[in-house]
């Protein structure tokens, strides 16, 4: 049993150009998918170093702010520390102006009895 298959030569080359144009039309979509995602790829990259960057400067910042916040709750501190005693320095000098004025009442008191 042979079989015989009959078909024009001309439509079999017609067939096979038309694949191949289908085939070339898919690479060339594929190639300019693949320059758009490169593109994206660039521009993804700028943007991630331009946060590293902001990231940087805002450590930066970060610490800056720290330590003034050290010194001023420092200098606070000290303000507190000094002021209370300046009014326990007050509070001895009135006590021992109160207690000199009541000794010297009660020796005078003593003299007029």
């Amino acid at each position: 049993m042979s079989v015989t298959i009959e078909q024009d030569l001309k439509e079999i080359l017609g067939s096979i150009n038309q694949k191949l144009d289908n085939l070339q039309k898919d690479v060339m979509d594929i190639k300019i998918v693949q320059a758009r995602l490169e593109e994206k790829v660039d521009s993804l990259e700028k943007d991630i170093e331009g946060v590293k960057e902001d990231t940087k400067e805002l450590k930066g910042s970060q610490k800056a702010q720290i330590w003034t916040l050290i010194g001023i709750l420092g200098t606070a501190l000290l303000g507190t520390v000094i002021r209370e005693q300046v009014k326990a320095e007050e509070q001895i000098n009135y006590l021992t102006k109160a207690s000199i004025g009541y000794g010297i009442e009660k020796r005078v008191g003593k003299r007029q009895k």
